[in-house]
Protein backbone atom coordinates (compact mmCIF):
# COMPACT_ATOMS: atom_id res chain seq x y z
CA UNK A 1 0.00 0.00 0.00
CA UNK A 2 2.84 2.00 0.93
CA UNK A 3 4.64 1.55 -2.47
CA UNK A 4 1.03 2.75 -4.55
CA UNK A 5 0.91 5.70 -2.63
CA UNK A 6 4.51 6.64 -3.33
CA UNK A 7 4.10 5.89 -6.81
CA UNK A 8 1.00 7.62 -7.24
CA UNK A 9 2.65 10.99 -5.47
CA UNK A 10 5.58 10.76 -8.57
CA UNK A 11 3.48 9.95 -10.91
CA UNK A 12 1.12 13.07 -10.22
CA UNK A 13 4.25 15.25 -9.45
CA UNK A 14 5.27 14.34 -12.86
CA UNK A 15 1.80 15.41 -14.88
CA UNK A 16 2.59 18.39 -12.88
CA UNK A 17 6.00 18.92 -14.18
CA UNK A 18 4.82 17.80 -17.46
CA UNK A 19 2.19 20.42 -17.56
CA UNK A 20 4.50 23.24 -16.93
CA UNK A 21 6.71 22.88 -19.93
CA UNK A 22 5.46 24.38 -23.20
CA UNK A 23 5.97 25.42 -26.51
CA UNK A 24 10.07 25.73 -28.09
CA UNK A 25 10.37 23.05 -25.18
CA UNK A 26 10.84 26.07 -22.22
CA UNK A 27 9.71 25.27 -18.75
CA UNK A 28 9.10 27.68 -15.59
CA UNK A 29 12.44 27.39 -13.35
CA UNK A 30 15.21 26.67 -16.55
CA UNK A 31 17.92 28.13 -15.61
CA UNK A 32 19.18 31.13 -18.19
CA UNK A 33 22.30 29.29 -19.68
CA UNK A 34 19.96 26.21 -20.68
CA UNK A 35 16.77 28.28 -22.07
CA UNK A 36 19.22 30.40 -24.09
CA UNK A 37 21.36 26.90 -25.64
CA UNK A 38 18.10 25.40 -25.97
CA UNK A 39 16.61 28.04 -27.91
CA UNK A 40 19.83 28.59 -29.82
CA UNK A 41 19.50 24.66 -30.77
CA UNK A 42 16.44 25.54 -32.50
CA UNK A 43 17.65 28.06 -34.38
CA UNK A 44 16.94 31.40 -32.42
CA UNK A 45 19.61 34.51 -32.28
CA UNK A 46 19.61 36.87 -29.50
CA UNK A 47 18.80 40.05 -30.30
CA UNK A 48 18.92 42.32 -26.93
CA UNK A 49 18.54 42.21 -23.46
CA UNK A 50 17.16 44.58 -20.92
CA UNK A 51 17.12 44.14 -17.25
CA UNK A 52 15.66 40.24 -16.53
CA UNK A 53 14.00 40.09 -19.96
CA UNK A 54 15.91 38.64 -23.10
CA UNK A 55 14.48 39.25 -26.68
CA UNK A 56 15.09 36.68 -29.26
CA UNK A 57 13.95 36.36 -33.16
CA UNK A 58 14.28 33.13 -35.48
CA UNK A 59 15.20 33.33 -39.55
CA UNK A 60 14.61 30.01 -39.58
CA UNK A 61 10.98 29.42 -38.01
CA UNK A 62 9.16 32.05 -40.17
CA UNK A 63 6.07 31.74 -38.22
CA UNK A 64 7.74 32.80 -34.85
CA UNK A 65 8.13 36.89 -35.01
CA UNK A 66 9.90 36.70 -32.14
CA UNK A 67 10.50 35.37 -27.68
CA UNK A 68 10.49 37.41 -24.96
CA UNK A 69 12.27 35.81 -21.91
CA UNK A 70 11.56 37.75 -18.62
CA UNK A 71 13.91 36.03 -15.89
CA UNK A 72 13.65 36.39 -11.96
CA UNK A 73 16.73 37.69 -9.81
CA UNK A 74 18.05 34.08 -9.56
CA UNK A 75 18.26 33.96 -13.94
CA UNK A 76 15.52 31.44 -13.82
CA UNK A 77 12.80 31.48 -16.33
CA UNK A 78 9.84 32.85 -14.70
CA UNK A 79 7.52 34.43 -17.45
CA UNK A 80 7.82 33.94 -21.18
CA UNK A 81 5.82 34.88 -24.61
CA UNK A 82 5.68 33.91 -28.23
CA UNK A 83 4.64 35.94 -31.11
CA UNK A 84 4.04 34.41 -34.36
CA UNK A 85 3.40 36.29 -37.61
CA UNK A 86 4.09 35.97 -41.44
CA UNK A 87 1.59 33.13 -42.16
CA UNK A 88 -2.00 33.28 -42.53
CA UNK A 89 -4.31 34.25 -39.02
CA UNK A 90 -6.23 30.96 -38.99
CA UNK A 91 -3.39 28.63 -39.71
CA UNK A 92 -1.24 30.01 -37.09
CA UNK A 93 -3.79 30.13 -34.77
CA UNK A 94 -5.07 26.50 -35.73
CA UNK A 95 -1.51 25.31 -35.51
CA UNK A 96 -0.39 26.93 -32.23
CA UNK A 97 -3.68 25.72 -30.22
CA UNK A 98 -3.29 22.34 -31.30
CA UNK A 99 0.16 22.16 -29.94
CA UNK A 100 -0.97 23.51 -26.71
CA UNK A 101 -3.83 21.42 -26.07
CA UNK A 102 -1.22 18.43 -26.89
CA UNK A 103 1.19 19.71 -24.58
CA UNK A 104 -1.83 21.46 -21.79
CA UNK A 105 -5.23 19.41 -22.70
CA UNK A 106 -7.86 20.50 -23.77
CA UNK A 107 -9.14 21.70 -20.85
CA UNK A 108 -9.03 25.18 -21.39
CA UNK A 109 -11.26 28.32 -21.26
CA UNK A 110 -11.96 30.43 -24.47
CA UNK A 111 -13.26 33.89 -24.35
CA UNK A 112 -15.43 34.27 -27.12
CA UNK A 113 -15.43 37.96 -27.46
CA UNK A 114 -11.98 38.81 -27.14
CA UNK A 115 -11.07 35.54 -29.39
CA UNK A 116 -8.27 34.63 -25.85
CA UNK A 117 -7.76 31.29 -24.64
CA UNK A 118 -6.84 30.56 -20.95
CA UNK A 119 -5.39 27.07 -20.00
CA UNK A 120 -4.90 27.11 -15.77
CA UNK A 121 -1.42 24.77 -15.50
CA UNK A 122 -1.65 24.82 -11.19
CA UNK A 123 0.80 26.50 -8.77
CA UNK A 124 -0.38 30.13 -10.07
CA UNK A 125 1.38 29.30 -13.24
CA UNK A 126 -0.91 30.16 -16.57
CA UNK A 127 -1.00 30.01 -20.66
CA UNK A 128 -2.38 32.87 -22.68
CA UNK A 129 -3.06 33.12 -26.02
CA UNK A 130 -4.73 35.29 -28.76
CA UNK A 131 -4.64 37.13 -31.56
CA UNK A 132 -3.30 40.64 -31.59
CA UNK A 133 -5.30 42.71 -34.41
CA UNK A 134 -3.15 45.92 -34.26
CA UNK A 135 -0.33 43.90 -34.47
CA UNK A 136 -1.86 41.26 -36.69
CA UNK A 137 0.24 38.59 -34.79
CA UNK A 138 -1.05 35.00 -32.63
CA UNK A 139 1.26 35.80 -29.29
CA UNK A 140 1.33 32.80 -26.52
CA UNK A 141 2.49 34.09 -22.95
CA UNK A 142 3.33 31.68 -19.81
CA UNK A 143 3.05 33.53 -16.85
CA UNK A 144 2.59 33.54 -13.31
CA UNK A 145 0.25 34.97 -11.40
Amino acid sequence: MKNLILTLLFASLALTLAAQTGLLGLSFGDSREAVLANLAKQGFTLEKTEDNVTYLTSDEIYEIASVELKFDTEDQLGDWSISYGGSDYGDVEYDVVAQLETLHGVDYAYDDEYGEYDWNLGNSRRVWAGYDWDYEMFWVEYYTE
